[in-house]
């Protein structure tokens, strides 16, 4: 696992999961929705979800994608209280949702409020990251960047991602373009050079990485 569940041992992990009530979310159930009380937190044990956040000019934004391991929902809880995304299952989830309050007490009970603030400044850092990335790279690095950053969740499985396996990134062409910061004719342009090259293959809302070391080839420069 990765996230929150990388940085505490396996049974401070267990425990925070222990304490909250499991729930299942289907592919494309919201499993937090953004404006909505932040009003609890969830431990991600199986599947994988996407953020997104809609600017004040009702501009689409793919802040990350996350997967096992997890915590999703913390940042509501020490802002203004409200939940700064929408957080949907791009494929069949399990979660522990542990409300607010239950979740601060148990963090201090086991002493992990350093490890909270490491994590948040972790979060804090990767969106920097996203930001200088859209900032100084040529088109074809930023969709490389952007996919094998949302494979990353893929990879802290029991079994990773083998080489030579064809890995479905899960997101919408039009999602990958908010997310590289480019408008739909360039992505698609790029995107017809990628599949040209083998690396990729499109079909109807998915994108399938077929060469994933081509595609770190890409994101090098």
């Amino acid at each position: 696992m990765g996230g929150l569940a990388e940085m505490i041992s396996g049974d401070e992990w267990q425990y925070l999961v222990s304490v909250g009530n499991l729930r299942r979310f289907p592919v494309g159930k919201s499993l937090m929705r953004q404006g909505d009380p932040a009003d609890c937190v969830m431990l991600l044990g199986t599947g994988r979800v996407k953020v997104l956040r809609v600017d004040a000019s009702g501009n689409c934004l793919l802040l990350a994608v996350r997967g096992p391991g997890e915590l999703i929902g913390e940042i509501g809880l020490f802002g203004d209280g409200r939940r700064s995304g929408t957080v949907t299952a791009i494929e069949a989830c399990r979660a522990s949702v542990i409300t607010a309050d239950r979740f601060t007490a148990v963090v201090r009970s086991l002493g992990l409020e350093n490890v909270l603030l490491r994590h948040m400044s972790r979060r804090l850092c990767e969106g920097e990251d996203i930001r200088a990335e859209l900032a100084a790279l040529p088109a074809d690095r930023r969709i490389a960047c952007a996919l094998l950053r949302w494979t990353e969740p893929l990879a802290v499985g029991q079994a990773g991602i083998r080489q030579g396996e064809r890995v479905c990134v899960g997101l919408r062409q039009m999602e990958l373009a908010y997310a590289a910061g480019l408008a739909r004719s360039t992505l698609a342009a790029e995107l017809n050079e990628l599949r040209a090259r083998g690396i990729i293959a499109t079909g109807r809302r998915q994108i399938v990485i077929t060469d994933l070391a081509k595609l770190r080839q890409v994101a090098q420069g």
